[in-house]
């Protein structure tokens, strides 16, 4: 997951250090995946869900700084970390199906922890609300 992602990538400072561009494809953990990103230094260069079969995959690609475009790197809204800032922008067929898909398992999370994790609850909730936005 995206979690396990990050912690490889800052683990390896000797191999990342070389790097341009990772291209990352976690299931899990998403939006802390990308704000690490960001923290990190890198930058959103494209991204996607490939959906099939009734599964979401989210793809992303990423790269160092401003990319070489010349750009600068703006953070990214809550929207934007939780389904990536070029689904959010292309809209269409698929953003609709996934932020459904998001919904769902935030309000089954939800009901699952019921009033045991206050924080985490009020996370999901603020999710929410963003994900009911868009």
């Amino acid at each position: 997951g995206g979690k396990a992602m990050s912690g490889i990538l800052e683990r390896s400072p000797h191999v990342v250090s070389k790097l341009t561009r990772v291209v990352l494809a976690p299931n899990q953990g998403v939006v802390g995946l990308r704000r690490w990103l960001q923290g990190a230094g890198w930058q959103a260069v494209a991204g996607d869900i490939v959906h099939e079969n009734g599964l979401f995959y989210p793809v992303m690609a990423w790269e160092r700084g401003d990319g070489g475009h010349g750009v600068s790197v703006s953070p990214l809204s809550d929207a934007e970390a939780l389904v990536g800032p070029f689904v959010l922008a292309s809209g269409g067929p698929v953003l609709r199906l996934y932020v459904s898909h998001l919904i769902s398992n935030l309000e089954l999370q939800l009901r699952r922890i019921g009033t045991a994790a206050p924080e985490k609850s009020k996370r999901l909730r603020e999710e929410l609300s963003v994900l009911h936005a868009i």
